[in-house]
């Protein structure tokens, strides 16, 4: 039985890392994962176990990078990222998380690893509709016609183009891909639907688990951030805009610092927000008392 309660709040869907990673990223359980893997290579893929998502510290300069999932499966390692932006930006931050975790994984005893092929999946909501279901780039030279002999794809897979094919009820394609289709899916409401059409356990399970994690209190406290950080973003941008100087970027970010220290965020993640010091923050602490 699906939670039917009256929606005052925000709904927390794939889009949201935390949760994707709550659903996907279960260590007990490859079913799911193994699913949508299988969706995005067009393959049977068997998941042997999940890696640590937290990248090496080169140098004192690097901020500390914990990537979404990452995967071992049989001749495979695989980077998962949820991307919200398109554009070569994001490629280039991603192509750089993803060699730096190749270059730790690229060694077998003492003799470079030649044999295992290393993927980078992109599952981003921010492509055109107009762009292909999936996307995979390798090492190529276009004017000799010849592929590099190296075992490295990046991926990118539309996630909204799936999603179209609920919301425009293409039956038969989706249910050929119903994990990809199920993450393009935003509202609880078409989730709830979704279930009842694919008529898959498998599928009715995530969604079930997906409403539960929105039920969960501390789970929400702590991906409620991601959402802030959108609103400041836009703040910035909106107050640079209007103020046109410096100063209307800094009111901007103390008064979204006096708004989340009133929802009793932890200092640690206004810091994370705002880009202000943990002294700044307490003092702004102090002055509320």
């Amino acid at each position: 039985m699906y939670n039917t309660k009256i929606k005052s709040k925000p709904f927390y869907g794939f889009k949201y890392d935390a949760v994707f990673k709550a659903v996907f990223g279960d260590e007990k359980n490859f079913e799911y994962l193994e699913g949508l893997l299988s969706e995005c290579l067009d393959k049977k893929v068997k998941v042997i176990k999940l890696i640590p998502t937290e990248m090496q510290i080169r140098n004192v300069k690097e901020r500390k990078k914990r990537l979404d999932l990452l995967i071992e499966a049989d001749g495979q390692k695989i980077n998962v990222e949820i991307d919200t932006s398109h554009d070569n930006l994001t490629r280039v931050r991603n192509m750089n998380f993803f060699y730096t975790f190749c270059s730790t994984h690229t060694t077998i005893g003492n003799k470079y690893d030649i044999e295992t092929e290393f993927l980078h999946i992109s599952l981003n909501y921010a492509m055109s509709i107009n762009s292909p279901y999936i996307s995979i780039y390798e090492w190529y030279d276009k004017a000799h016609e010849k592929a590099l002999p190296i075992k490295h794809k990046y991926i990118e897979v539309n996630v909204e183009k799936y999603g179209k094919l609920w919301y425009d009820k293409n039956i038969k394609e989706m249910k050929d891909k119903k994990f990809l289709t199920l993450i393009g899916i935003n509202e609880e409401d078409e989730l709830e639907e979704y279930v009842r059409v694919v008529d898959s356990k498998q599928i009715k399970k995530v969604v079930l688990k997906v409403q539960d994690l929105n039920e969960n209190e501390m789970f929400i406290y702590h991906i409620s951030p991601d959402e802030d950080e959108e609103y400041t973003r836009n703040t910035y941008m909106y107050m640079a805009e209007k103020e046109g100087k410096k100063e209307g970027m800094a009111l901007a970010t103390l008064n979204i610092a006096e708004n989340l220290l009133q929802k009793k965020y932890a200092i640690k993640e206004i810091m994370d927000v705002t880009g202000l010091t943990e002294e700044e923050i307490k003092k702004m602490q102090e002055r509320r008392k």
